[in-house]
C-alpha cells in the first residue's frame, strides 16, 4: 500500500484538544483511523459519536453487527475495516470459517436463513442504496423498528468509513493480521437503481407526537421550527437520532467545504444513489447559493463536463465516490490543487454521509412533501 494521502496524528505529537477527544470516544474508530481524523478535531466531534453508537451501542447484538460491517467491508473492497472488524467478529463469537463464508456471501450453504438475510441487505444497499421488499421482510419477521433502523445504518456507516478510509489509504494498524479473504471472487457491483417505494416503511410521527427527546434533538433551541419528515421518521428511534444529527450537524453547519461545494457533493450522491428526499431538500439550498438551472441539470446527469477545473475535481471525486468507494489517485491530486486536507475529509464525509442518507431514505421510504421539487428520472409518481 502506498503512504497515506492524509498522515494520521502520532500518539507522540498529540495536543492536549486531541488526547481528549480519543479519550472521549474509546468505543469509536482507534488506531490509524483515529490519527487520521485527528488531523480536523471538528470532524471528529461530528462524526464519532454515531460511529460510536453504530459498533458499540446500537440494538443489534455484537455479532450481527459484524456480520453486517464484515460483509460491508467485502463489498467495498476495505482492506483497514476488514482487519479491524474480523477481531471483533472473533469475540463476537463468529468463527474463523464463518468470517471466511462473509466474504462468499450470503447464498452458499451454512447460514441460517436470517442471516443470509442480513448479508443479502448488506448486497443490496451496495449495490442500488436500497433493500428490497423481500430482505426487508426477513428482517422483518424478527427485527423490530430500532433493529431495522440500526442495521441499515449500519451498513450505511460501513460504507462511509470504508470509503473514506480507502481513498486516503488509511493502514491496518501493526498486529493486525487479518486481510480480506484470498481465493474468493471478487465483488461485483451488478445493477444500479430501484424502484421507489410509493409508501413509507416507517410512518412518520406527526409533529404533536414529538417526544421532548426527539424535540431535543430536532429543535433543540425550542424555536419551534418545522421538522422535515426524514427527521419525523429518526424520532421513532432517538437513541440512534441523537448520534447522527450531530455528523449532519457538522456537514451542514461546520463543514470548512463552502455551502455551494457542500450542497454540489449533496444534491451529485443524491441523484447518483436515485434517492429523491436530500436531492429535493438539498437543491432547494443550492439554488438559493446561485447555483442555475443548468447546473442544477448538469449535477443531475452523467458526466463531469462544464465545470471549473477545481468544481469539476469535486464532481469526479463524487462520481468515484459512488462507482468504487474510493477516490483515484489522479483526482485526489486534481483535488489537492484546490483543497486543503481538511477540505478534502470535509468532502468525503459530506459524500458519503448523504450517501448514508439517500440509503437510508429509499430503504425506509420516506416520502416528499407535497410542491417538493422532483429530482430528475425519478421514478415516484
Amino acid at each position: 500500500m502506498a503512504a497515506p494521502k492524509i498522515a494520521p496524528v502520532p500518539q507522540s505529537a498529540w495536543t492536549p484538544e486531541q488526547r481528549d477527544l480519543a479519550a472521549t470516544f474509546p468505543k469509536g474508530p482507534t488506531g490509524n483511523a483515529l490519527g487520521t481524523f485527528l488531523n480536523s478535531p471538528e470532524l471528529v466531534r461530528g462524526i464519532y459519536p454515531f460511529a460510536s453508537y453504530i459498533v458499540a451501542d446500537s440494538t443489534l447484538t455484537p455479532r450481527q453487527r459484524e456480520l453486517l460491517i464484515l460483509r460491508t467491508a467485502w463489498d467495498c473492497s476495505s482492506e483497514y475495516l476488514w482487519a479491524n472488524h474480523a477481531p471483533r467478529a472473533a469475540a463476537a463469537g463468529i468463527s474463523a470459517d464463518e468470517i471466511r463464508r462473509i466474504a462468499l456471501g450470503p447464498d452458499v450453504p451454512g447460514w441460517a436463513p436470517f442471516e443470509a438475510a442480513l448479508l443479502r441487505a448488506a448486497d443490496e444497499l451496495h449495490r442500488t442504496a436500497f433493500i428490497s421488499t423481500p430482505t426487508w421482510n426477513s428482517l422483518a419477521a424478527q427485527f423490530g423498528t430500532e433493529q431495522l433502523m440500526d442495521a441499515t445504518f449500519t451498513i450505511a456507516e460501513a460504507t462511509e468509513f470504508a470509503t473514506i478510509y480507502k481513498s486516503v489509504g488509511v493502514e491496518p494498524e501493526a498486529g493486525l493480521s487479518a486481510r480480506l479473504p484470498a481465493g474468493v471472487p471478487p465483488p461485483t457491483i451488478g445493477p444500479r437503481g430501484h424502484k421507489a417505494l410509493t409508501t413509507a416503511r416507517f410512518t412518520p410521527l406527526e409533529p404533536a407526537e414529538l417526544s421532548p427527546a426527539a424535540l431535543k434533538i430536532f429543535d433543540p433551541t425550542g424555536a419551534g421550527r418545522p421538522i422535515i419528515p426524514l427527521y419525523r421518521t429518526f424520532a421513532r428511534h432517538t437513541r440512534m437520532a441523537g448520534p447522527r444529527q450531530l455528523q449532519s450537524g457538522h456537514i451542514n453547519g461546520k463543514t470548512t467545504l463552502s455551502l455551494r461545494e457542500k450542497d454540489m457533493t449533496i444534491v451529485r450522491i443524491s441523484w447518483l444513489n436515485g434517492s429523491d428526499y436530500p436531492w429535493a431538500e438539498h437543491v432547494v439550498s443550492l439554488r438559493k447559493e446561485g447555483a442555475t438551472d443548468d447546473e442544477i441539470k448538469r449535477l443531475s446527469s452523467p458526466g463531469s463536463a462544464g465545470w471549473s477545473v477545481k468544481e469539476g475535481a469535486l464532481v469526479r471525486a463524487i462520481d468515484e465516490i459512488y462507482a468504487a468507494n474510493r477516490i483515484s489517485d489522479e483526482t485526489w491530486k486534481a483535488l489537492k490543487a484546490n483543497y486543503t486536507d481538511n477540505q478534502i475529509l470535509d468532502l468525503l464525509v459530506a459524500a458519503t454521509g448523504y450517501q448514508m442518507t439517500a440509503m437510508v431514505s429509499n430503504s425506509f421510504g420516506v416520502q416528499l412533501d407535497a410542491g417538493m421539487e422532483r429530482m430528475p428520472g425519478s421514478t415516484l409518481p
